[in-house]
């Protein structure tokens, strides 16, 4: 509990990461009761590079992955992939 409460307060320090900011720009995480749309971080990231090449060059479906738990996005785990319930912008 301790380090949930230090995690909340340093949450202000924490620089995103351009990737993160990017998808921040596109998409935000589905709220409690609110349903998301379902997509893969492969389908995330195609997206994201039809607007932002540069940011997204060198970014595996994988890193992204990585990258949308620190946003704290919901993912829904499935015999074959991963997908994140985001709500389009």
């Amino acid at each position: 509990k301790e380090e949930k409460v230090m995690q909340e307060h340093n949450k202000a320090y924490y620089v995103h990461a351009p990737i993160e900011n990017l998808f921040s720009n596109f998409f935000r995480k589905a709220k409690e009761g609110e349903k998301g749309i379902r997509m893969t971080a492969e389908t995330i990231l195609k997206h994201l590079s039809k607007h932002d090449s540069k940011i997204t060059r060198g970014i595996s479906p994988s890193q992204l992955g990585r990258h949308l738990r620190i946003l704290q996005i919901p993912v829904h785990h499935s015999a074959t992939q991963n997908e994140y319930s985001v709500i389009p912008l």
